[in-house]
């Protein structure tokens, strides 16, 4: 019974994680120990317990994590930056370093920048961003 509380704790920090983070990362832990505090209820087999833990979690990533990053994560991410402002750093074998956010990033462009150019984020395409005048 005592894994109940257990498995209790695991799910309220792997929420309050996931409120601090909001990039459905420790979400589908949250899931897999709710799941598991409940059926720890009518059985005390930890290693069981841990193995059914480990199989939700994997069920939850490859099923569910595609699909709700698909149309919650990928289009706010995208939607939120739209039209920020980056700073042309360098140009490499046909990819621009930009400066976003504080940190390098690789873009694309159909236009011709130079060092120190100011663009505009119109999009990403993988993890390059599309930038234009």
């Amino acid at each position: 019974m005592e894994n109940v509380y257990v498995w209790l704790g695991l799910f309220i920090t792997f929420i309050l994680i996931e409120i601090a983070t909001y990039n459905l990362v420790t979400i589908w832990l949250a899931f897999s120990a709710l799941i598991v505090s409940l059926l720890s209820i009518w059985f005390d087999n930890s290693p069981l317990q841990i193995f059914i833990f480990a199989v939700l979690v994997v069920i939850f990533l490859l099923y569910t994590r595609p699909i709700l990053n698909k149309y919650f994560i990928k289009d706010k991410f995208h939607s939120d930056f739209k039209g920020h402002k980056v700073v042309i750093v360098d140009k490499e074998n046909g990819t621009y370093i930009v400066k976003f956010k504080g940190s390098k990033w690789n873009a694309i462009s159909n236009e011709n920048f130079n060092s120190g150019d100011v663009a505009y984020i119109e999009g990403f395409e993988g993890n390059k961003i599309l930038i234009k005048k």
